[in-house]
């Protein structure tokens, strides 16, 4: 029996036998994974009010984090962390002369990248759409600069 149900604010189908569905109905939970998401995915965390990050970036913060979405994927990786973000942004104009200013190489900060940070084992498929999800550490990140140019008056 398939059964709609909305996780996250996606919709999707579950399978599920005529039993399990008739648990579900009455009220029941479906077993010990319940048990378990309670115990490592306490309800006070999936509960949280989301943000579309999204609705706050101008399209040039837009272009970069698709950016860094993209060279996790290259890097074997689902998830974006922060070395993604950093080699992504030394392709901006921008944030390269920032770098000049301050005495630091583009070239070489992506070199750091590419030399260290660490590889995954994903692998897509050419011409796949793949959704890539952010790290903890890369949303601490965003968020602080997101607050940080806020106290100084951008957008």
């Amino acid at each position: 029996m398939e059964v709609e149900a909305v996780e996250g604010g996606e919709r999707r189908v579950l399978r599920l036998c005529e039993r399990d569905h008739a648990r579900l109905s009455a009220g029941d939970p479906l077993g010990p994974w319940d048990l378990w998401d309670e115990f490592f995915f306490p309800r006070r965390w999936r509960d949280r009010e989301a943000a579309d990050i999204g609705a706050y970036l101008s399209d040039h913060p837009k272009e970069l984090l698709q950016r860094a979405a993209r060279v996790a994927v290259d890097y074997g990786k689902r998830e974006m962390d922060t070395e993604h973000v950093l080699y992504a942004i030394t392709e901006s104009e921008v944030v390269r002369e920032i770098l000049r200013e301050f005495k630091l190489s583009p070239e070489d900060i992506r070199g750091s990248v590419e030399h260290n940070a660490p590889r995954g084992t994903f692998r897509a498929e050419k011409g796949q759409t793949v959704k890539v999800g952010m790290s903890p550490r890369a949303k601490a990140v965003l968020e602080a600069a997101f607050h940080g140019a806020q106290e100084l008056g951008h957008s």
